[in-house]
């Protein structure tokens, strides 16, 4: 196992495969953070059964790409599965083999199923059909362990943790992967040859907040600086457009998101949700309500409480560093700031 930091992660984990109940697990958190990453890495790729979404698939394709999983476990039928009831109760039957793979050292059933909000495409039964295969099955088995995963945090959210029908109390843990922290961006970079000091580990958590995939497209060949300015700066760099893909990838629709990013990006202490929505001109109501919980179950704002100004309730601030970043010197009247930095310190 090649996992840097994320003790409390792998203890929950570890919780759930020592478990004497069928668990349940839903992993969330926003893109790029290392969902996929850690699952593998702690299973070391050993699954009773593995299978992800496709991106911008439709149901016929998402069934192909199952199928295709299917098969490499050990299912017969090669026909692609007329729908996802179908589906899972051919992933049921690899499951009752004897010689199915099980985790080495708890002998658990061990299922991943990664991008699910991708598999649930318009209008099919996704949902539906893994509802009945957990109450049906599942979750009559002390030994499965099933780990949902998925980086459109608002269908996690909304569909699963929060739904209120076949879902609903079924969920027995849930683990939301945040950044790296300062200590573990610490030991990232020593782990991979680095030789920044604290001063700079300090400034690349600032820009890039401790997601592990922004970390790993670092160059150690060249500074902090160069290394921001080719990544994020340059138009050809691999996270230049990295901020309007972000949300997009998360949220469904994320207009109600942009705009209150927008409006607390220029209030460093946070705002108040009466401010947020006058400046935004959002509608006081369910809608705001959801992205607000969306953009704090992803880390990207905090709810907080003033104490010294207790009757004014809670003031909602934007507190991550590689959005922030990209909100004060991407936008065009910013760059020559960044333009005159980078010249004096390259």
């Amino acid at each position: 196992m090649n996992l840097i930091g994320r003790k409390k992660e792998q203890y929950e984990l570890e919780q759930c495969v020592s478990s004497e109940r069928p668990e349940f697990m839903v992993v969330y958190g926003r893109r790029r953070v290392g969902k996929t990453y850690l699952i593998k890495e702690y299973f070391n790729n050993s699954f009773s059964f593995y299978a992800t979404g496709l991106l911008n698939e439709r149901t016929r394709g998402q069934l192909k790409a199952f199928n295709e999983s299917l098969l490499k476990y050990g299912d017969d039928i090669k026909a692609i599965p007329k729908d996802w009831f179908e589906a899972f109760r051919r992933l049921r039957e690899i499951l009752e083999k004897e010689d199915v793979l099980r985790d080495a050292v708890s002998g658990r059933r061990v299922i991943f199923l990664d991008e699910v909000p991708w598999m649930d495409t318009a209008r099919s039964d996704f949902r539906s059909a893994l509802d009945y295969f957990w109450n049906s099955f599942a979750s009559s088995q002390k030994d499965i362990l099933l780990i949902v995963c998925g980086s459109a945090t608002s269908w996690i959210i909304n569909n699963i943790l929060f739904d209120k029908g076949g879902f609903y109390n079924r969920i027995t843990r849930q683990l939301r992967l945040d950044p790296f922290s300062l200590n573990e961006c610490e030991s990232f970079f020593k782990h991979n040859g680095f030789s920044y000091t604290r001063k700079q580990i300090i400034d690349a958590y600032m820009v890039f907040g401790g997601i592990p995939y922004y970390l790993n497209l670092f160059d150690k060949r060249l500074s902090l600086v160069q290394n921001i300015n080719n990544l994020v700066i340059d138009p050809r760099g691999q996270l230049h457009y990295e901020y309007e893909h972000l949300f997009s990838s998360l949220f469904k629709k994320p207009t109600s998101h942009l705009k209150v990013i927008s409006v607390l990006s220029e209030h460093k202490w946070g705002m108040l949700r009466k401010d947020i929505v006058k400046k935004t001109g959002e509608s006081d109501g369910e809608g705001l309500t959801k992205a607000l919980r969306e953009l704090e179950e992803c880390g990207f704002i905090r709810k907080y409480k003033n104490i010294t100004k207790e009757k004014q309730g809670f003031f909602f601030q934007l507190i991550d560093p590689f959005v922030l970043f990209s909100q004060f010197y991407l936008k065009d009247e910013k760059l020559t700031d960044w333009e005159q930095f980078y010249k004096s310190s390259a």
